[in-house]
């Protein structure tokens, strides 16, 4: 029987937390984004900062 191999476990957590991430980011920017965008730049600048940083280390 073939199992999955742990590296495959690993990216599909991945995948999972990447999803959840974007559907909160999404729900964030469609609420706030209403009423103050230019509010929002310093949390999306940190969002991405921490991703870059996120993707590098998971290389």
């Amino acid at each position: 029987m073939d199992r999955p191999s742990p590296r495959l476990k690993i990216r599909s957590a991945r995948w999972l937390k990447i999803q959840s991430a974007r559907t909160v980011l999404r729900g964030w920017l469609s609420y706030y984004g209403k009423f103050s965008p230019s509010a929002m730049y310093p949390v999306l600048r940190h969002f991405n900062r921490t991703l870059i940083a996120w993707g590098l280390w998971c290389k």
